[in-house]
């Protein structure tokens, strides 16, 4: 299973769109979104992209709340999470979060296999003992490097896309 991974669009409706081309023709039928959509309409047009597939949404630093959020779309496609979350999928255990902080500060029984998170703007990827941090960078444009994700789950690899 192929998930596309993104965060900080911050409005930027035509980089959301062609970061979605993208992961479509890439084979992804799964997403996570990792905060700072910014706007209602700006958050409808994102689950309109998703094309009926699945997203997890989480909130970020410049968005409504996790209650807000959950209430202004109602998409059977959508599960929204409470900042951090701790999330099951494909076999794989994920904590999420819009800063790097709080998700390598998550505290669960699971075993966390990806930690993925947003809000710095900048593409990154380590790994530490055998745990795979990722950041997917940012679709906004504020630093002229407009970037997404896409996780591999049979592989667990992740590499980033740049528009």
């Amino acid at each position: 299973m192929k998930i596309g991974i993104f965060s900080d669009v911050h409005n930027n409706v035509s980089n959301l769109q062609q970061a979605f081309d993208s992961m479509h023709t890439m084979g992804c039928r799964h997403f996570i979104f990792l905060g700072d959509i910014t706007t209602p309409m700006t958050l409808q047009a994102m689950v309109n992209m998703c094309n009926g597939m699945p997203i997890d949404i989480l909130p970020g630093n410049n968005d409504f709340s996790y209650g807000d959020l959950r209430y202004m779309v109602t998409a059977e496609n959508v599960t929204f999470h409470r900042d951090p979350a701790v999330i099951r999928r494909y076999g794989l255990n994920f904590a999420l979060s819009h800063t790097k902080a709080l998700a390598s500060n998550t505290r669960t029984n699971d075993i966390i296999d990806i930690v993925l998170y947003g809000h710095t703007h900048v593409a990154e990827k380590s790994i530490s003992n055998g745990i795979l941090y990722a950041n997917p960078g940012e679709l906004q444009g504020r630093t002229g490097l407009c970037s997404f994700a896409v996780l591999n789950t049979d592989s667990v690899s992740l590499e980033h896309y740049f528009l």
